[in-house]
């Protein structure tokens, strides 16, 4: 005997949607595809709900329902505006190696908006970690960057005060990054002219690429104790006997870092190193980087005012396409 088929129960959100798109003019069988119910399934739920008073019902509920989507609307635009914060917050300084432009970082702010609300979907009957396990990686991450930017698009039509304030810390985001790039390649030729002078650069074990970490290192070490309050470091070398590789080390109290290893000439690498990072220290050297990180770092209270705004406000202002009514 074969088993019976078990019957779907219509929620009051579900019958809240059916009268709405019955009204619109949908077909049974174009709702009954929406809800995966058989249309005569829909037909008999519309004949029951056109009773007296069952009708006025169920559009009461509609609007119970409206009210209660668009506050979890506005319950993810305000985590997403939290979430701006955490990328206007960004150290520039501390953002080598990481995404370091600006709109990559506002977008994964963003995904991380929609994994955080991964209850507020799965009421809607959507289980996001069911659907991102069954999917590729190429599949995932297209599925979370489509919602992720579907709710920043919607963020900046409530928001544009907030979508300009963001675009002008984006670009003195980028300003400040040409700036430092043109410090990091001042930092690299002095490097090669105090090596070579030093008979050390290209020597064995002394690379290019060496020279690229190095000019990194000391830059950040200049702009770390200018900008970031850290403590200035001294320099020691550490060789191993057995193997004849030599490391250079820069310390402090409170953190050390190895900013060279290899076979060339450890000492005299120690003294360009040392002799870049107090060139790189000089005031005029400097004060291109101190005015585009002071005028990046000025961006950031107008952004935050207007997140405040939005977040003590409860709801963003006016509508977008995702809350307009249809």
């Amino acid at each position: 005997m074969a088993a019976k088929k078990k019957r779907t129960k219509i929620t009051e959100e579900m019958g809240a949607d059916i009268i709405r798109r019955n009204t619109r003019g949908e077909s049974k069988a174009a709702i009954g595809r929406v809800h995966k119910l058989d249309y005569r399934t829909v037909q008999n739920f519309l004949k029951k709900a056109a009773k007296e008073g069952g009708r006025e019902h169920w559009e009461a509920v509609s609007r119970q329902v409206d009210v209660k989507h668009l506050d979890e609307h506005y319950r993810l635009l305000l985590r997403l505006g939290m979430g701006l914060l955490d990328a206007v917050y960004q150290e520039p300084i501390e953002a080598r190696g990481g995404p370091s432009d600006p709109q990559t970082v506002l977008g994964l702010e963003a995904e991380r908006t929609v994994y955080r609300s991964s209850d507020l979907f799965r009421d809607r009957g959507v289980d996001l970690g069911q659907e991102l396990r069954v999917r590729s990686d190429a599949e995932k991450a297209g599925l979370s960057r489509r919602f992720a930017q579907r709710l920043l698009n919607a963020l900046w039509e409530h928001e544009p005060q907030l979508e300009r304030a963001f675009g002008n810390w984006k670009t003195r985001w980028d300003c400040f990054r040409k700036v430092e790039g043109d410090f990091l390649d001042e930092a690299g030729g002095l490097f090669s002219q105090k090596l070579e002078r030093l008979a050390t650069f290209r020597q064995k074990g002394t690379s290019d690429d060496d020279l690229k970490r190095l000019r990194c290192e000391v830059v950040r070490e200049v702009l770390g104790v200018r900008f970031l309050g850290e403590k200035p470091k001294s320099s020691r070398v550490e060789v191993n006997r057995d193997t004849g590789r030599a490391d250079l080390v820069r310390y402090n109290q409170t953190t050390e870092s190895r900013v060279y290893g290899g076979f060339g000439d450890a000492e005299a690498i120690r003294e360009a190193y040392e002799w870049v990072f107090k060139q790189m220290s000089h005031e005029e050297r400097l004060r291109p980087v101190e005015d585009a990180y002071g005028s990046l770092k000025g961006c950031i209270p107008q952004v935050e005012e207007l997140v405040d705004d939005l977040v003590l406000r409860g709801r963003p202002r006016g509508q977008c396409d995702l809350c307009r009514p249809v």
